[in-house]
């Protein structure tokens, strides 16, 4: 791939020399050439207008138009500028769960890992250079975008390195860190665990690799940033927390609390449940909750203890992290728990039954997106859904008549709410009225249904089952419906990339691809078929940007890629000698980690190939 800076065209910029200098070199050109007098003064390259600058440039590749932006202040105020208007606009774009994700990744980037961070994009620091103010061009949404576009206008993946994780044996579970710095691996007896950090394309040093001994433990969870390591065992928690030089020590040891009811009465361990940020984690024990605190040194400091006064319960933190919901379907209503202003946590809510249901237990949960609003259906179905105001109370919101309730999904402004009826035949749409009341907004009426979900934009709304998908207008009559024609190959998942701008519909043999029009409807783009008698489709996932989709199909896994004229293209076909069981794209060390059972890991970095038209399906072995 062409280092940043370093391109043909860009390099005639180089602003090291005065424009007196280059107007001299034209003067001493062919001494025939005619050249007609001018009495007007020379025209600077910074003369030309600024709208002509930003109608060349925007057609110009990332890189390209990065290196043009380091030959002077000039431009690199111009374009960054203009880039970080589209970038924001982009990162607007994208669905809440993916711009929270987006967040979480650029915020774990430390001096560290940044040097490295687009290094296999970049043999020099000029793109590094323009994020050095990142207050002033901020920072979080242009390093993303500009990560989605370099990846997006790669052709081809390279293998950088193959890891044999375990010789002769088989991996048992796969977790990457969501800031994609380190690569948790399990054995199938779980008796060891191995962090691999992913080093860049062009290190050639080998990483350090540190072993955890998880002999005694039932099973272990990594926390979201990929920092800690739990080994919950029969009498207690072993945390191991990583330190700032990569080396895992262990920090600390819960211990469990045992039901006293006879002298052979066991411990029960604690269910955990981490914040989307990893800072907050909720521990359910028996008769109490604990809240605990990740402080800057590693350790876990309890912050609160509640006294439930009633057996283990379920506890979920909402999207944001500054509540949580406790409940069970034995002696628990429903409790919630905020964290104040002053950062102590304190019960704020009890969920109340309903008169004519007094014994009904909240059975599930759902928190909105942004955190202030609650579904909770009982285990008659009843529906629930409360709101809290900015002085932290809560409120019970009024709800049109609704029949039994099996799920419920809401939209990524919390304005539209989708409630699937006991039967999953039946979908209703409510939107939120400004007196706080559920209007029904629309009844679908569908087979049984397997998933709903809402695009980033919130104006359509997705529901797939066996054989059919629908995508609903909200706003006008407007149905998009798809269905498999042949039994045998019915469509069975689907769902929208993270800027709504494309749907994806798969089966077991074949995947489409639809795109969004400027007016609402929606067009079948590209249709891919992997046709087999023996194998199906495991999976098929766009990744967090929505330019790529990952395919897996038993030991056998695609890229597709969104070309710059808005087709998508095969541009890997990554083969392993066993079932893969893990495919995962790391957007910060901008690569694709694939791994089988057979303790094969193989680590794919971007580099630029032919070009689009050009590019055949590329199989690696």
């Amino acid at each position: 791939m062409n280092s940043v800076g370093i391109s043909d065209n860009i390099n005639k910029l180089n602003g090291t020399h005065s424009d007196d200098e280059l107007l001299n070199n034209v003067n001493q050109c062919d001494s025939k050439a005619v050249v007609a007098p001018s009495t007007t003064r020379p025209c600077f390259l910074s003369a030309i207008p600024v709208e002509l600058v930003l109608s060349v440039t925007r057609y110009l590749p990332p890189k390209d138009r990065y290196a043009f932006a380091m030959t002077c202040q000039y431009f690199k105020n111009l374009i960054l500028h203009e880039d970080l208007k589209t970038s924001k606009a982009w990162f607007a774009g994208l669905s809440v769960r993916h711009r929270e994700h987006f967040r979480r990744i650029v915020g774990q980037i430390n001096d560290h890992n940044l040097s490295g961070l687009l290094e296999s994009f970049a043999k020099c620091t000029s793109l590094k250079e323009l994020f050095a103010e990142p207050a002033i061009f901020g920072f979080r949404p242009l390093l993303c975008y500009t990560i989605s576009e370099l990846m997006a206008h790669c052709t081809t993946f390279c293998v950088a390195r193959q890891v044999v994780m375990y010789k002769d044996k088989k991996l048992g579970r796969i977790y990457l860190s969501s800031d994609g710095s380190n690569l948790f691996f399990f054995d199938t007896r779980f008796e060891t665990c191995l962090v691999k950090p992913i080093s860049r394309c062009l290190d050639k040093k080998e990483p350090e690799v540190s072993y955890i001994d998880i002999t005694d433990g039932l099973y272990q969870l990594c926390s979201p940033n990929g920092h800690c390591l739990f080994d919950i065992s029969a009498q207690e928690t072993v945390i191991h927390v990583q330190t700032q030089d990569g080396n895992w020590l262990r920090k600390m040891t819960i211990p469990h609390i045992p039901i006293i009811t006879s002298s052979f009465s066991a411990p029960i361990p604690p269910v955990y449940e981490f914040s989307t940020d990893s800072c907050h984690m909720l521990l359910t024990f028996y008769g109490e909750l604990r809240i605990l605190k990740s402080t800057p040194d590693g350790e876990w400091a309890e912050v609160a203890i509640f006294e439930t006064g009633c057996s283990a319960s379920f506890g979920l933190f909402s999207g944001d992290g500054r509540c949580i919901i406790s409940y069970n379907r034995i002696d628990c209503l429903g409790e919630i728990y905020g964290i104040g202003t002053d950062g102590c946590w304190a019960h704020e809510f009890t969920i109340s039954s309903e008169v004519e249901h007094p014994h009904d237990k909240v059975d599930r949960a759902t928190f909105s997106p942004d955190g202030c609003l609650v579904a909770t259906i009982t285990e008659s179905h009843l529906l629930q859904v409360h709101a809290v105001d900015q002085h932290r109370n809560w409120t019970r919101l009024n709800l049109d008549p609704i029949g039994p309730v099996n799920s419920v999904v809401f939209c990524n402004n919390s304005r539209h709410m989708a409630a699937l009826f006991e039967d999953y035949q039946t979908v209703n749409i409510f939107t939120l009225s400004p007196d706080g009341h559920w209007l029904l907004k629309k009844t679908i009426d569908h087979h049984r249904v397997m998933a709903m979900d809402f695009s980033a934009d919130d104006r359509y709304l997705l529901t797939s089952c066996t054989g059919t998908i629908r995508v609903v207008d909200i706003h006008s009559d407007f149905m998009l419906r798809e269905w498999s024609p042949e039994r045998w190959d019915e469509f069975y998942r689907a769902g929208f990339s993270g800027d709504g701008q494309y749907l994806l519909i798969s089966s077991r043999k074949a995947l489409k691809i639809f795109a969004r029009n400027r007016d609402g409807s929606w067009m079948d783009r590209n249709t891919f078929f992997f046709f087999s008698e023996w194998k199906r489709l495991s999976a098929a996932t766009f990744s967090d940007d929505g330019r790529h989709i990952l395919v897996t199909q038993r030991e056998t896994a695609r890229v597709i890629g969104l070309g710059a004229d808005g087709k998508w293209r095969i541009k890997v076909v990554i083969n392993h000698g066993d079932r893969i069981n893990a495919v995962r794209f790391s957007c910060v060390q901008c690569c694709l980690i694939t791994a089988s059972l057979n303790g094969v890991v193989k680590i794919w970095y971007l580099r630029d190939g032919q070009s689009d038209r050009k590019l055949p399906s590329a199989v690696v072995q």
